[in-house]
């Protein structure tokens, strides 16, 4: 979500940068009519990258992700307590491989209480990744913690 911010702003600033250079053409040639045009709109382009700037901060951290692609971390505000193994998905992994991971749907509130999914991810070249099924490719998650695999079931007396 923050490099879709970054972007947004990267865009913004250029047109800043267009209107900045023509306000001073139009200055240069006299044109107090189109220099305040710009300047009015220099202005807004600000408060614009000013208001992408707070929901960015707002949202720093929080990673929408999609069933089926790579995810990102997310930040210690978002995440179930750090007890029993759990890691916050802020925290990179040390070791590719498997990892149970604690997930919600995006479209549902994150709170730390509320009741959340879990499901085996794996965590390979700094990516997070799930295979799904084709019918739940593309839904919405938000990963909240992540543990790692139990061993495996082994039964007394083997």
């Amino acid at each position: 979500m923050q490099k879709a911010f970054d972007l947004i702003v990267e865009r913004l600033e250029e047109k800043l940068s267009n209107l900045t250079h023509n306000q001073k053409l139009f200055e240069k040639k006299h044109d107090l009519l189109m220099k305040q045009v710009c300047e009015s709109e220099i202005v807004a382009y600000e408060e614009a990258i000013e208001i992408v700037n707070q929901v960015a901060e707002e949202y720093k951290g929080v990673t929408t992700c999609y069933l089926g692609s790579p995810c990102e971390y997310q930040n210690e505000d978002i995440r179930v307590d750090e007890n029993e193994g759990w890691i916050p998905c802020s925290s990179e992994p040390t070791e590719e491989g498997s990892y149970i991971v604690a997930w919600v749907p995006e479209h549902l509130e994150v709170r730390c209480d509320s009741p959340h999914y879990y499901g085996i991810f794996e965590y390979e070249n700094g990516e997070w990744s799930i295979d799904v099924p084709n019918g739940y490719k593309n839904i919405g998650i938000v990963m909240l913690a992540y543990r790692p695999l139990p061993q495996p079931y082994q039964p007394k007396g083997e």
